[in-house]
């Protein structure tokens, strides 16, 4: 047996090896340990049923309030469609009024039957389209309010959320406790 030591690989390794590897793995361990002390939850104390019972009659209100307001979304979100159709409808009608103007200009002006044809033609579309815009626009104003409304109770919503996930979501319980508190107890 020789006790000279060979080059691996074509490079020279420190003879205490092992010590710079044991050391190396104590490191690790000990980085591992300090950032486990960082992951602790906020609130690191055991809630009591009193507090679980209140935390799961908030998430269940949640839940149910969460379903109402996507509820709204969606007959808001159709509506806003309908909308846009009819605002499609009104502007179809505006252009056919644009183009009563290039009819106006060809009649003959010699022609008062015509003259007064056309103008009756033409005032009682621009009555109709009048009449049309000042029902679309009222139904849009009502739709912004409802959407903003709609917005107004999403984000006081969120805040509750949030609120209720700083307090009950990253709070440890006991199984044996959320049992009792799901059974009524």
């Amino acid at each position: 047996l020789t006790t000279e030591r060979r080059p691996m690989n074509g490079m020279n390794w420190p003879r205490n090896m092992k010590v710079g590897a044991t050391l190396m793995a104590m490191l690790a361990c000990v980085q591992v340990a300090a950032q486990s002390d960082k992951i602790k939850p906020a609130n690191d104390k055991l809630m009591t049923r009193a507090e679980l019972r209140t935390c799961f009659k908030q998430q269940d209100t949640m839940k149910g309030e969460r379903e109402a307001i996507d509820q709204d979304r969606s007959k808001i979100d159709a509506e806003r469609a309908s909308l846009l159709g009819e605002r499609d409808v009104l502007a179809k009608t505006l252009a056919a009024l644009e183009m009563l103007k290039v009819e106006g200009a060809a009649i003959d002006t010699a022609n008062v039957e015509a003259i007064n044809a056309f103008n009756q033609k033409a005032a009682t579309a621009v009555s109709d389209y009048n009449q049309k815009k000042v029902v679309v626009d009222g139904k849009i104003d009502a739709w912004n309010s409802r959407n903003a409304a709609s917005k107004a109770r999403e984000s006081a919503f969120n805040e509750t959320h949030q609120q209720w996930k700083d307090q009950c979501s990253n709070r440890r319980y006991r199984e044996d406790d959320e049992k009792a508190v799901r059974a009524g107890k």
